[in-house]
């Protein structure tokens, strides 16, 4: 498991976390897993690049299928 210290604390470490939100493009709503990071000391949420990337793919893919329903 690769660990990563707290940007904004430099306490504790950063935990991911993966949900399901709700998206929207040309009217269409779904939805799409979406990954973040929270820190278990000071509770602070941030994403940083890989849950960045994670959550962009799976945003385009959304707004893919919608536009094979177009």
């Amino acid at each position: 498991m690769n660990t990563r210290t707290c940007s904004i604390c430099e306490m504790g470490q950063l935990i991911l976390h993966t949900e399901k939100i709700t998206v929207e493009h040309l009217g269409q709503q779904g939805q799409i897993e979406s990954q973040y990071s929270m820190c278990d000391y000071c509770n602070s949420v941030q994403a940083g690049e890989d849950e960045a990337r994670f959550n962009q793919l799976a945003m385009n893919a959304f707004k893919k299928q919608v536009l094979k329903k177009v």
